[in-house]
């Protein structure tokens, strides 16, 4: 309840912050993107991000811009000897969630950096398959996966260029710095452990808004 209170209180700071402006000038207005990128599911494990986007451009130098995305990637492990053979996978994925307050400079009517802050919600998803098999033991296996979920601030920094009328090419770097606890319960007893996540995430996307 209470990170869901600070989400609240940082969108009224966004609408605070754009509400003056938005009655002075008009932007471009609603936009529709997709893009690909390099992201950190948790702390040094990458994988390829696919993320879709809606966003609101109120002025020319203010916008507003939300995103839903997918991320996912595996790390296997395998080891033989001539009495036993064992393997195992470690699959990470994500799906982020974010909001971010945009800050345009156009420096060109084609060519405008930007830079954002924002928070997110990002839930994750750690499976882990584990397989041993050996002559005199037979074969066992296991599967186990944790769910954690976790807020997190970003910083973003980005670059939009205008390459057909209302059609944008953009590449942007943000930050994400987040942690959250993993808490397990089994027949061993009860743990807890600190899992940070994020970490810079690279993506290259389009575009395309309904105003010119």
């Amino acid at each position: 309840m209470k990170k869901i209170i600070i989400l609240m209180c940082f969108l009224c700071l966004i609408f605070g912050t754009i509400s003056p402006a938005v009655s002075e000038e008009s932007g471009r207005g609603v936009s529709l993107g997709v893009s690909v990128g390099a992201y950190s599911i948790v702390m040094y494990f990458n994988s390829y991000r696919f993320c879709g986007e809606l966003g609101y451009q109120f002025t020319e130098r203010i916008g507003i811009m939300g995103e839903f995305g997918y991320a996912s990637t595996t790390q296997s492990y395998e080891s033989r000897s001539n009495s036993y053979s064992s393997s195992s996978k470690m699959t990470y994925s994500g799906v982020p969630i974010s909001v971010t307050l945009l800050f345009i400079t156009p420096v060109t009517k084609r060519f405008s950096p930007y830079v954002g802050l924002g928070v997110g919600h990002y839930s994750m998803t750690i499976k882990e398959e584990w397989t041993f098999q050996s002559p005199y033991y037979g074969t066992d296996s296991e599967t186990e996966t944790d769910k954690i979920k976790g807020f997190a601030p970003h910083f973003t920094v980005g670059i939009e260029s205008e390459v057909l009328n209302r059609v944008i090419i953009f590449g942007e770097v943000k930050q994400i710095v987040g942690k959250t606890k993993l808490e397990k319960t089994d027949e061993y007893g009860y743990s807890k452990e600190d899992i940070h996540f994020g970490g810079p995430e690279v993506k290259i996307g389009i575009r395309f808004y309904f105003k010119d």
